[in-house]
């Protein structure tokens, strides 16, 4: 099934569960980021929602002895937001508006991205994973729905 700019829709089962992967195509809003310093002309820096939910009412936790930028929102089912490489959690700026009317929306920063500490080493994917296990048992959410705008090259 295709999407909008050149992107895709995909849907398939994952440990048990039905997971709808969506692709809107090239992601042209970028955040600060330490892992991509440098914008490129064709990008837009986000903005933040009316209501100022953003990097201003950021928090912060350490999870594997790395300081992880985050902020939470709204009320209702979690919903863990998680941002490509080369952004943060800034990408979703006017989103977390829309969503947190239904869902407690849980964002944050991965190492060497927006405002969280750059990793001690190289990082695999599995690092990442346990990192958002991590940040997930931290605040206390044993269970959530996942929004992603990256897929890591999967």
């Amino acid at each position: 099934m295709a999407a909008p700019s050149g992107g895709f829709t995909n849907r398939r089962e994952i440990g048990g569960h039905l997971i709808t992967v969506i692709s809107l195509g090239e992601d042209r809003v970028r955040a600060p980021s330490l892992a991509i310093p440098e914008a490129t002309a064709n990008q837009v820096t986000p903005t933040a929602p009316p209501d100022g939910t953003g990097p201003d009412d950021a928090q912060y936790l350490t999870v594997g002895g790395v300081r992880i930028r985050y902020i939470t929102a709204g009320q209702g089912k979690p919903l863990l937001l998680l941002h490509g490489w080369g952004t943060s959690l800034d990408t979703f700026g006017v989103m977390i508006e829309d969503l947190k009317r239904q869902f407690r929306i849980t964002a944050f920063d991965f190492p060497g991205h927006g405002g969280s500490d750059m990793p001690p080493v190289t990082w695999t994917v599995d690092a990442f994973v346990g990192l958002t296990l991590g940040v997930m048992s931290e605040l206390g959410i044993e269970r959530a729905s996942v929004l992603a705008t990256h897929s890591a090259g999967a």
